[in-house]
This record gives structure tokens, sequence and C-alpha cells, in this order.
């Protein structure tokens, strides 16, 4: 049904822009922006081009921007604002943040990626929301937080990639997710079954579900594993993986 409603929005999204309207959708996952490409090119409209833009390069979550001749700085559309914790007591992480964001009433696809790094978190935001939060959050898990927007281009740090080579005995969801996350075969069938898992950003609810190379997995409370390379088969027919954190 989520897909289905995407699909209608992006569809409106492009009449408008056939008239000569400049339009911006909310902010996309991976496999929404996938979705909404798919859409665009199948209407083969050649009177606007379209482009997704989060902030900075490297953004995961981005906005759908479709124009006919760009006629607007897109960084007038996505400000970032810096969360900084004050204090040393505590550790905050991605869910906390995203946690006070959204007990404040905002949507999600208003929000787009929240970065932590440098002992702040960077948060891009539609550009219309950036007063509202400054001045409504000011504590995230118990802790107060200082806000300020950040202006200047944003330099993302990767943190790099922790690599896990292993065996398991099949190439279903459920044995990849306990392998990725040292967790016993049943706990991850739980997180399944209970929709916590997401593969390419779409949920999976099968435990069956067969991952293919490259996959992301996404497992609400954990984090995120990507499916690098799929081996061989062993002598009692486990399966070579080998996955990054």
């Amino acid at each position: 049904m989520e897909e289905k409603i995407l699909i209608s929005r992006i569809q409106d999204l492009c009449k408008q822009a056939s008239r000569g309207n400049v339009v911006v959708s909310d902010f996309l996952d991976l496999r929404q922006q996938e979705l909404a490409s798919l859409v665009i090119n199948y209407i083969k409209n050649t009177n606007f081009d379209y482009f997704f833009y989060g902030g900075f390069s490297e953004a995961e979550r981005k906005r759908l921007i479709i124009s006919p001749q760009w006629q607007e700085n897109p960084d007038n559309l996505i400000k970032c604002i810096e969360i900084k914790p004050i204090g040393k007591n505590g550790y905050l992480e991605h869910r906390d943040y995203l946690g006070a964001l959204l007990n404040l009433g905002i949507k999600r696809e208003k929000l787009g990626d929240i970065v932590i790094q440098n002992g702040s978190a960077y948060l891009f935001v539609d550009s219309l929301l950036v007063d509202y939060i400054i001045i409504n959050l000011t504590k995230v898990k118990k802790l107060t937080v200082r806000l300020q927007q950040f202006f200047g281009e944003f330099e993302y740090i990767n943190p790099g990639k922790k690599y896990i080579k292993t065996t398991i005995p099949s190439l279903r969801l459920d044995a990849v997710v306990s392998a990725a996350f040292n967790m016993p075969r049943s706990d991850s069938s739980r997180l399944i079954s209970g929709e916590y898992v997401k593969v390419n950003q779409k949920t999976i609810i099968k435990n069956s579900h067969i991952v293919n190379e490259k996959d992301l997995i996404s497992v609400r409370g954990k984090g995120r594993v990507t499916v690098e390379e799929l081996g061989g088969i062993t002598r009692k027919n486990r399966h070579h993986v080998l996955l990054s954190l």
C-alpha cells in the first residue's frame, strides 16, 4: 500500500513539473528513490529533468527535485542543524536523536540523514522546520542538548567498515541476520516476523527470504549489514559469505 501511495505522489509531481513548475518531494529512502526513478523513467517525459539531493554527497535519504530547468539552489531546500549534547555523561545513538525528533510531532519523511561524528549529531532537515526544531528540541534521552544551524560545507567522515567472513547453513534472511549480529537464529526470526528487518529498504517478514550479493539489510535497533560476497559451499553444505557492518 505504501508503494502505491508513493507511485501516485510521484506521478502527481511529474504532472506539476510538466506544467513548468519546480517540484520537490519529502525525503526518500534508498528503496523509495529507486521506485521514484522507475516511475519517472516509465513516463519518459523529456520536458523536465530530475535528481535526488540530501544535503551532502554521501547522504542516503534524499529529496526528489523535478524541474524543467533548475531555478533554485537545492541548499535552500535542506538545512543542517548541529545537535551537541552538554556534559560528558551518557552516549546518544542515532535512534535516540530520531526518537526525540519524532516526539516533537515531526514526520519521518521531513527528516533526512542524522550523522553522528566529532561529538555532535548533524541533522539534515526540510528548511521550513529549522526554527521549530532549534526552539523545541532541548533534551535527547534526558540529556540536555544545544542546537545551532550548521553553515558551510558538511564534510562526512567515513567511519570505515567492519568485515565478517563466515559460513552459514543457508542464504535465508534469518541465517544472515543471525551471523551478522551474533544472535541466536530464533532471535533473528522474531525480529523478521515482527517487521524489524528491511532488505534494500523494503520490510521483509519471511524468514525464508533468500539474500543476494550487495543486499543492504537493516535491523531496527541493531544496525545495517551489507552482503558483500556470496562464496562457495563447504563440504558440510554451509555457504561462505562476506558481510560488512
